[in-house]
């Protein structure tokens, strides 16, 4: 089916977060579409015991967040890029991406494609 997928940027290429918090994207109304399929992509993490966490979340209200089905809770991806596909079943999508350590800082991007619901 022509026009299946609609590219979305979640995180601009080369986007920097720093300081141990949660960087939360702004909510995306997804109600036509079933699925996420993106790459995320971080660099090295600087800090001392520095991680990151990614999560997906969704929400019908945008008051009550739950994670996205397929998405690992708190998925600390390797350094690099890797491939995150979440099934979507609310009205609204949001991407965190959580820093913890000290004195953190790190460098990422995302960015894929919805895919549209069937009719």
């Amino acid at each position: 089916m022509a026009g299946r997928n609609v590219p979305i940027v979640l995180i601009p290429r080369f986007t920097t977060y720093a300081g141990a918090t949660s960087f939360i994207t702004a909510a995306i109304p997804v109600s036509p579409y079933s699925a996420l399929n993106f790459d995320f992509w971080h660099g090295p993490v600087i800090g001392t015991f520095g991680s990151i966490i990614l999560a997906l979340q969704e929400s019908n209200d945008g008051s009550r967040w739950d994670d996205c089905t397929g998405s690992v809770p708190g998925i600390a991806p390797a350094e690099g890029e890797v491939p995150v596909s979440v099934t979507i079943t609310k009205a609204w999508l949001r991407l965190v991406v959580a820093l913890a350590g000290t004195d953190m800082a790190v460098t990422c991007w995302a960015e894929g494609f919805f895919e549209r619901r069937e009719k």
